[in-house]
């Protein structure tokens, strides 16, 4: 008979109205667990797996072709370690190609940006006669980016444009950054 009624705490009210108070909470949690969920993802994901994600990602970022090498201890030729390339059906033969014409530290366009540690450009214009990287692949410009952990070059991200209308902006070069 004299039972007050049992009045909800002030926050649970804010979470059941979606109050700000309640949204702004529910958000930090969500934060936190998306952020844990990508920490342990980040910790377990292999090499191969990463690359797997960064070709794909660098070919639709500007429409062409991508590709990952990495230096090889043995000698100073560079690994093709991933290729990925928009137009599905030259996928094949312009991997088989890439991966048969490994550049080397310090020759050429590719070579050169692992021992200079600076991003190459090169077009058509640009490029010389017997640059192994765009006719024989049907590119009309490439970009080479040496991706470094602190000092150290630790691969090469080439992306290529197959599409005449096309061109890579002068942001393009700061991808690496």
């Amino acid at each position: 008979r004299g039972r007050r009624p049992r009045v909800p705490h002030r926050g649970a009210m804010a979470r059941a109205k979606g109050t700000p108070v309640g949204e702004a909470q529910r958000r930090r949690r969500r934060v936190c667990v998306l952020t844990g969920v990508g920490r342990r993802l980040t910790a377990r994901l292999e090499l191969n797996a990463l690359l797997a994600i960064i070709a794909p990602a660098g070919a639709r970022l500007i429409g062409g072709g991508c590709a990952l090498y990495l230096p090889r201890p043995e000698d100073e030729s560079l690994e093709l370690r991933t290729y990925y390339d928009q137009d599905a059906d030259q996928r094949p033969r312009r991997q088989a190609y890439l991966d048969s014409h490994r550049p080397v530290a310090g020759l050429g366009p590719i070579g050169e940006a692992v021992t200079t540690r600076t991003p190459r450009l090169i077009t058509l214009e640009t490029a010389s006669p017997d640059d192994l990287y765009l006719a024989p692949i049907g590119s009309h410009a490439y970009l080479a980016l040496p991706l470094r952990l602190q000092e150290r070059v630790t691969s090469v991200l080439v992306l290529w444009l197959f599409n005449p209308a096309r061109d890579f902006t002068p942001h393009d070069s700061t991808l690496d950054e």
